[in-house]
């Protein structure tokens, strides 16, 4: 989104005992004197949070005037924006409880060498690994849109693909391209299944000819052998497996064609909402573990008395969770498919949309799919996806009133504290989270990679001619 005209507003809820340097209780320390536990000059124990913040939240949005009406338009809401939040962890400790040193004793001035018990918790947890460690204790980088705002610019090619009307089911030209190869799969296949029929101890169907007086399909010679399974992995991932998807796909549509062409006439000019999940996906990734003392308050009392020495560990884990959905109003328009056209014949309509689902039309986008090799081009370049957009806007006219990228992501960074008590083991769990919303808008009726500044001649006599104009595009 752009900055002008936009507006940035902020929320900073900062940690109180930080501001004023005053710090946090978190528990007390006795000493074990003429058989009871007592207080002594220290057993407060307190300690400086180690961040100046809580929580943060910023947010930047367009400014629309709501009093505008455009075409019977008025904003309320909506548009491109960001928002990030970063929320510490709770100024509060964990892992509360009561533990004393055992059999261990401590030297505290004026008493000698005692048993102690601590009654409290620990906070102030570190997060070894993270590499967003000084966003948390600098406001203005954690805000900052360059520094973990994910660059949603990838998504506009298939946040388009995805939401955009798809008025070809089938793949019939590429089937009736690739049909010279049935002939060779079906040879493959066979030979496959007589090496199969030898290698498990059959009758030879082959005879013995070539070099040496063997040959290459004789079962002396592994037949089956890694390259020779290879090659009919090839024959039914890449040959039979697609033919025989396209054969099921032509008898369904077949099926479902009424239903298909009576949807296609309906909806043919209409502004119809679609709302699309592009991802919805969890990653959980390990950051760093040891051995160690990650929290407060910690020192030789601690490490070494209340816990068994050197057996404290930890762990960091980064828990990230992504959301990608796309809002938006699409419509089509086929000129053979309007029946208050003149000079159009239901014949010739029906015979037209039965080509459309089969996908035989002839177009730059199934001549293109029909071209040996080109799979493997779209893998680096996608020019694939870009000739489908220009077979929509040429053969179906097909565009967008308004079209939203919502992309959501919330990064939890979660330590695991094992503390090794004398009396047990007790597992601290702290986390903080950075969260970031985005949404961004289509730049145009042709998608987002196409702003209108950047519309040729030809793109806008389409628009002109569906009646649709820059100031009624959202």
């Amino acid at each position: 989104m752009t900055y002008y005209g936009s507006r940035l507003r902020t929320r900073i809820v900062p940690i109180k005992q930080y501001s004023v340097l005053k710090p946090m209780p978190v528990g007390t320390m006795k000493l074990q004197w003429m058989g009871d536990w007592i207080k002594y000059f220290g057993s407060n124990i307190t300690v400086a949070p180690s961040s100046p913040y809580d929580f943060i939240e910023s947010t930047r949005d367009d400014v629309h005037n709501r009093t505008t009406n455009v075409k019977g338009f008025s904003w309320s809401g909506g548009g491109p924006f960001l928002n990030i939040k970063a929320t510490m962890p709770p100024c509060k400790v964990g892992a509360f409880g009561v533990r004393d040193t055992g059999s261990g004793v401590y030297n505290i001035p004026g008493y000698g060498y005692v048993p102690l018990q601590y009654t409290g918790g620990y906070t102030n947890p570190q997060f070894p690994g993270d590499p967003y460690e000084s966003a948390y204790t600098d406001y203005k980088k954690a805000l900052g849109t360059s520094y973990f705002v994910p660059n949603v610019s990838s998504w506009g090619p298939e946040a388009w693909a995805r939401s955009a009307p798809k008025l070809e089911h089938g793949s019939g030209f590429t089937a009736l391209s690739e049909s010279g190869d049935v002939g060779p799969m079906l040879a493959t296949s066979a030979k496959g299944f007589a090496q199969a029929w030898e290698t498990l101890g059959g009758k030879t169907l082959f005879k013995k000819a070539g070099r040496s007086g063997l040959d290459w399909r004789h079962p002396q010679l592994g037949i089956m052998a890694p390259g020779k399974i290879s090659d009919h992995y090839v024959n039914h991932q890449f040959g039979w497996a697609p033919f025989v998807s396209d054969v099921q796909g032509f008898i369904k549509n077949n099926q479902d064609f009424e239903d298909y062409y009576k949807r296609l006439q309906r909806d043919n000019g209409q502004w119809k909402h679609v709302r699309r999940t592009l991802l919805d996906d969890v990653q959980r990734t390990k950051l760093s573990e040891g051995t160690g003392w990650m929290v407060e308050p910690s020192g030789y009392v601690h490490q070494n008395l209340l816990c068994r020495p050197g057996q404290a560990k930890f762990e960091v884990w980064e828990e990230k969770y992504t959301l990608v959905t796309t809002s938006g109003q699409f419509r089509y328009y086929i000129p053979d498919q309007d029946m208050n056209y003149p000079n159009n014949y239901p014949g010739l309509s029906k015979l037209y949309a039965w080509l459309t689902m089969q996908g035989l039309r002839i177009s730059p986008s199934s001549v293109w799919r029909a071209t040996p090799w080109t799979w493997l081009i779209d893998w680096q370049f996608h020019i694939g996806r870009n000739l489908d957009r220009v077979t929509e806007a040429l053969y179906d006219g097909v565009v967008c009133k308004y079209l939203y990228l919502m992309h959501h992501t919330i990064r939890r960074i979660v330590l695991y504290q094992t503390l090794p008590f004398n009396n047990g083991d007790v597992l601290a769990t702290f986390s903080r989270n950075i969260e970031v919303k985005q949404r961004v808008a289509a730049g145009s009726p042709f998608g987002f990679d196409s702003p209108w500044e950047t519309l040729n001649p030809w793109r806008l006599s389409i628009l002109g001619a569906l009646g649709i104009s820059r100031a009624g595009f959202r």
